[in-house]
């Protein structure tokens, strides 16, 4: 008779300073998409420049993907990296990634592109927010 009293009381009642630990290592359900500040303007130029220029691409990366793995993302990739560059296949490409149910739709103004003018590289970083199951 007491042995079901105290399991339904210890079942009840949580240690107040584990269960604050564990939520403050743990990051906000909700924040904002990670910091994609390149501007819409620079954007366009650096892409009609790698095009015009014939720049190959030289890293793809994804900014805020801590549960989906790279191989997951660059499966949906159609611009490699030692491509040469293609707006058409970076549209692609997105479009691609937008299939991916784990991440939040991605539009080409989360898109930052890098130009490296002496090597004619373009880098290019991609930057995600994760749907939290």
């Amino acid at each position: 008779m007491i042995l079901p009293l105290l399991i339904a009381l210890l079942c009840c009642t949580s240690l107040p300073n584990a269960s604050r630990a564990a939520r403050s290592d743990r990051r906000p359900e909700t924040y904002a998409l990670p910091a994609c500040s390149q501007q819409s303007a620079e954007r366009e130029a650096f892409i009609r420049e790698s095009e015009r220029q014939k720049y190959t691409v030289g890293r793809v990366e994804f900014i805020g993907n801590e549960h989906t793995r790279d191989k997951v993302l660059r499966r949906r990739m159609f611009l490699n990296e030692g491509d040469l560059f293609r707006r058409n296949k970076l549209i692609k490409s997105i479009d691609n990634l937008n299939r991916v149910r784990a991440i939040r739709p991605v539009r080409l103004t989360h898109v930052e592109i890098h130009l490296d003018k002496e090597n004619k590289i373009v880098n290019i970083g991609i930057c995600l927010h994760e749907l939290h199951a």
